[in-house]
């Protein structure tokens, strides 16, 4: 499989995850903190959707080539840090969820719509 086809599989598979995540809940449930803090459905749906398209900008304006293909060694340790978010890490300020979406539906669509245009540029380019 190639590199393309990796990251293709694994940006198919975290959409599936996010659809799955909030396919039942309801906008009222969406809106609900956690009791120990931090942000609600509505509002991670929402910062998804802002670091979707901020990276999708940047992997298209900022990309470079590369003289050779950086050391994939520490790759399986990252993922596996970051599946189990086990180090709370704060995001930036510009990624904070500010009520930009009133629905999940619409946080949704646009993480959505973003992904679509993500894989699409994926697809097409060199």
């Amino acid at each position: 499989m190639s590199d393309r086809d990796q990251l293709l599989a694994s940006l198919n598979a975290g959409r599936g995850e996010l659809l799955a995540a909030v396919e039942e809940m309801t906008d009222e449930q969406a809106v609900v903190k956690p009791a120990g803090g931090g942000w609600s459905a509505l509002e991670c749906a929402e910062h998804v959707a802002i670091v979707e398209a901020m990276l999708l900008r940047r992997v298209k304006t900022q990309s470079v080539a590369v003289e050779e293909e950086l050391s994939r060694a520490r790759e399986p340790a990252l993922y596996a840090r970051l599946a189990a978010r086990g180090r709370k890490v704060e995001a930036p300020d510009f990624s904070h969820p500010k009520g930009r979406y009133t629905t999940l539906g619409e946080a949704v669509g646009a993480f959505l719509d973003a992904r679509e245009r993500t894989v699409e540029w994926l697809e097409k380019c060199d």
